[in-house]
């Protein structure tokens, strides 16, 4: 029997270097994720900051009239904490609105911008703002990561990771994910080639139903810009689109967030 040495040499030169191909391709895969972990990482909140906030929603519901609000808020943080200013021009209007609807009790949808504008407020969306990194890397602690790619954003070399959400990172309570049925999210982020996060696109899907009576099926998009600003990760911009259809009638809402450093 003839060995072919040869084809012996070929076969001991592909397996010996096939462990440092492996190795390599594993580091690609994982050094856009290791990038963004320690940028976010690095980030500060030490440093203070201004910002005005405008946050402009619109909502259409079936049966009912339109919603629509606009109001400008001031934030900021420094080493004694986090504040939210209400300027006495929108306390004001707060004020003539809840007037005006006390004045109409039969109209039970009349329009009232800026307390529809305020209704769905948080401080801990408000606060992420101005200071996003900690709970951005929270989050995507939650994700399954997918892959990553070199993209172009904006005509500048990117890197695009993209992870596919549980049930539980939108619906956090038990009880209520029992009445999903179908559910499908995803995740992408764009940063730099370096880690530093640009954009954000979270979308997902769903249906279930209450009872066995009253079905749902929902659709939610989110969009965040982020900036750096004196090494703190910032919200820039934010767009929500969220659209359902149930026992009770179509719903529609659209609520955009523009972060305005002073």
């Amino acid at each position: 029997m003839t060995i072919n040495t040869k084809s012996l040499k070929n076969c001991y030169l592909f397996f010996s270097l096939l462990p440092l191909f492996i190795f390599t391709s594993s580091s690609v895969i994982a050094s856009g994720m290791d990038n963004l972990s320690n940028t976010l990482m690095s980030f500060s909140s030490q440093q203070p900051i201004q910002a005005k906030l405008t946050i402009e929603s619109h909502r259409e519901r079936e049966g009912r009239e339109n919603n629509d609000g606009l109001i400008q808020l001031h934030l900021s943080e420094n080493q004694q904490g986090f504040n939210v200013h209400y300027p006495k021009e929108i306390l004001a209007l707060l004020e003539a609105e809840a007037v005006n609807q006390n004045a109409t009790k039969s109209n039970e949808y009349i329009n009232s911008p800026t307390t529809f504008a305020m209704k769905n407020l948080k401080q801990i969306q408000l606060r992420n703002m101005v200071s996003v990194s900690t709970s951005l890397q929270r989050f995507i602690q939650q994700l399954n990561f997918d892959n990553e790619s070199t993209v172009t954003y904006q005509g500048e070399e990117a890197t695009l990771l993209t992870f596919t959400m549980n049930l539980e990172t939108i619906v956090t309570e038990k009880k209520d994910r029992k009445n999903v049925k179908k559910f499908k999210g995803s995740y992408q982020l764009w940063t730099t080639p370096s880690g530093i996060p640009l954009e954000a696109q979270m979308t997902y899907n769903g249906s279930g139903s209450y009872l066995f009576v009253f079905k749902t099926k929902r659709e939610h998009s989110i969009t965040e810009k982020f900036k750096v600003i004196n090494n703190r990760l910032i919200v820039s911009e934010y767009s929500s689109v969220f659209n359902s259809n149930s026992t009770f009638g179509k719903f529609f809402e659209t609520n955009n967030k523009t972060l305005t450093v002073l």
